[in-house]
């Protein structure tokens, strides 16, 4: 994840917000596309007010340059900062999330850097987020565009929360806006740095054992083991779009499926890369429980 780019910092040391904006009136601004009517996601116990869908014309509001998208594609949030006050917030701190089923599943990002942006009064801030075809390429957020893989077609959402300069951080506010979302359908299929699959019968039962070329070339494995159990009401739900961002979860959920396996262990190294964030734990995907755990080989 890269810092800022100069073009963002020279604009927040010359116009007092990322991304410049002049002095903007309460009418403003172009037209805005008719929101979607759907609730929002819950942002947490620090947000106290949340500002779904808010297509007024007054305060600071987050502003879609459309509220429909085809992928491959682009689509643009402007916070607007229309107060005599700053308004706080972390440029890095977006959340995305699908609306399945009724409920919200996040999907990112999984790591934030923690810097405090001002957007000063007129100021505006800008996120672009880039949904691209599938492939075994990672998401990536830099300075001027956040790219995105593995979306299927739905309802989402993109926000951020902040506050003003005269509030507190434990009294934040959140400004969501929703979008559909149409693109080509995703399959479970595991990553290509699989390298050898085969039956253990010498343990315990059958064990389906995967390695990695990471796992035989790497100097830190580790082994990450997945059991179908029965559902408990401790059981997490996930959605494809989450276990496709787990390359580790990804591989041994699609494995179990692709042989039938009740119990599948994956021998990998990620040395360097970013830790799994589905270990360990018991989810429910596609009406399936599974626990996963993990250990140093």
């Amino acid at each position: 994840m890269r810092p800022l780019s100069r073009r963002k910092l020279l604009a927040l040391a010359t116009g007092g917000a990322i991304g410049g904006g002049v002095v903007a009136s309460a009418t403003d601004g172009p037209d805005r596309p008719d929101a979607l009517e759907v609730d929002c996601p819950d942002y947490g116990e620090d947000v106290t007010t949340t500002a779904c869908n808010d297509h007024q014309r007054i305060g600071v509001t987050l502003e879609p340059s459309t509220t429909t998208l085809s992928a491959p594609g682009t689509l643009t949030f402007t916070l607007r900062n229309r107060t005599h006050r700053q308004f706080k917030t972390n440029w890095y701190g977006w959340k995305l999330h699908k609306l399945v089923d009724g409920d919200w599943f996040y999907l990112g990002p999984r790591v934030v850097q923690l810097p405090l942006h001002p957007v000063l009064p007129g100021g505006t801030m800008d996120w672009t987020l880039s949904v691209q075809p599938n492939s075994d390429g990672s998401d990536d957020h830099d300075s001027d565009e956040i790219l995105r893989q593995y979306l299927g077609s739905g309802t989402y959402a993109f926000g951020i929360d902040g506050w003003p300069s005269d509030g507190s951080s434990d009294a934040k506010t959140a400004l969501i806006e929703t979008f559909e979302l149409e693109a080509p359908d995703l399959s479970l299929d595991p990553p290509r740095a699989v390298e050898t699959v085969e039956w253990d019968e010498s343990k315990d039962g059958e064990v389906l054992v995967a390695r990695t070329d990471r796992a035989i070339e790497g100097d830190r494995p580790m082994a990450y083991e997945l059991e179908v159990v029965d559902s408990a009401e401790s059981t997490e739900r996930v959605i494809l779009e989450q276990v496709l961002r787990d390359d580790q979860f990804r591989t041994v959920v699609s494995l179990a499926d692709e042989y039938d396996a009740d119990r599948v262990r994956l021998e990998d190294d990620t040395a360097g890369s970013e830790p799994a964030s589905r270990f360990p734990g018991v989810y429910e995907y596609d009406g399936t429980a599974y626990r996963l755990e993990m250990g140093e080989l």
